[in-house]
């Protein structure tokens, strides 16, 4: 199990993402764990699954671009957010042009992908 950190600030420890998927595999599962709300209880854990059979990259960053978007709107406002809003609505972008390339690839047309 591979655990990921680029999203912990200094003295984080939650939530904690970790995949069971070796890089480069796209169909890949990773494991989100999130303190308990009751400090009796166990933390929680949820699934996210990527691939045919689950969710895709452009899904998750809607859901990402969605919560900037709201927080934008309300109390919490910033340029931070703003940057970061901008960055995740090109990541869409991009992502939506690779995947018009590959169909026009896969049905033997060519052009512009945007």
């Amino acid at each position: 199990m591979r655990e990921l950190t680029r999203h912990l600030s200094e003295g984080e420890e939650y939530p904690r993402v970790a995949t069971v998927d070796e890089p480069g595999e796209v169909n890949s599962v990773y494991l989100i764990e999130t303190p308990a709300t009751d400090p009796r209880k166990i933390p929680e854990l949820t699934t996210l699954r990527f691939g045919t059979d689950g969710i895709t990259n452009e899904s998750l960053l809607a859901i990402v671009a969605d919560r900037l978007r709201r927080a934008q709107r309300g109390a919490f406002g910033c340029d931070e957010n703003a940057a970061a809003l901008a960055r995740v609505t090109g990541a869409l972008v991009w992502l939506k042009a690779k995947k018009l390339k590959k169909e026009n690839a896969s049905t033997g047309q060519q052009g512009r992908t945007n």
